[in-house]
């Protein structure tokens, strides 16, 4: 296998403040899961060789009924979730190594993160293939203030989001994680980790439209996008 999709979905989501409790990637829109979204997404990439999701434990068996009731295709298994981010990507990295002899291209996705396009994962994927490594990121698009002990106004045309998916080698982001671990370093995402010790990065532009869901307004702008283009879809326009 060459490039592998590694999702990841074992958060809460207690910023979503969801009165029944259900975790953010199993909303429905649409009368859909969101996080079916992102995988019928990488599930119909031609590049895309396998899936590995890593999910909440209580929510693994759903999420297989679900693959199952889409036919998502590509899955090769689902493992559970840690306690962080870092710690649910890398129980996604440690079950690929295992599975996996070769050194593929893991490409690390938020599974609330619905809206990436077919176009933009193969943009990252061949700034992947030719440097070692993709960023996904999209401009800013208001004022940007640097608040700190000389604050200051910074040139947004020269700041971004940075998304995802964000592409790495598989040797590269694993072996980063075992440094990270053996510091005790936790970082909000695989490019602040790389970035710390010192890889060099490249970055592939996306959409601000590639959203992640966070918040309630995240939910209500996911869901006007996707039925905003279930309309074109229907109309051609």
């Amino acid at each position: 296998m060459k490039t592998i999709a590694l999702i990841f979905a074992g958060g809460t989501g207690q910023r979503m403040n969801i009165s029944s409790g259900l975790p953010k990637q199993f909303l429905l829109i649409e009368d859909k899961p969101v996080i079916i979204y992102t995988l019928e997404i990488f599930s119909n990439h031609k590049d895309i060789d396998g899936i590995v999701v890593v999910c909440l434990k209580d929510y693994i068996d759903e999420l297989y009924h679900n693959i199952e009731k889409y036919s998502i295709k590509k899955i090769i298994e689902i493992t559970n979730g840690g306690l962080s981010g870092q710690q649910s990507i890398f129980n996604g990295l440690t079950l690929i190594k295992k599975i996996v002899k070769t050194n593929p291209y893991v490409l690390i996705h938020d599974g609330v993160r619905p809206l990436v396009t077919s176009k933009e994962i193969s943009q990252s994927l061949s700034c992947a293939y030719a440097n070692g490594n993709s960023i996904s990121c999209s401009k800013m698009t208001e004022t940007v203030l640097y608040k700190a002990e000389n604050t200051e106004i910074l040139n947004r045309d020269k700041c971004f989001h940075v998304k995802a998916p964000q592409i790495f080698k598989l040797n590269d982001i694993y072996d980063l994680h075992i440094k990270s671990q053996k510091e005790d370093l936790e970082f909000i995402d695989s490019a602040s980790m790389a970035f710390h010790y010192g890889l060099e990065l490249y970055f592939t532009e996306c959409s601000n439209n590639n959203i992640k869901l966070t918040t309630p307004k995240d939910f209500y702008m996911i869901q006007a996008l996707i039925q905003a283009k279930k309309v074109e879809n229907i109309f051609g326009v």
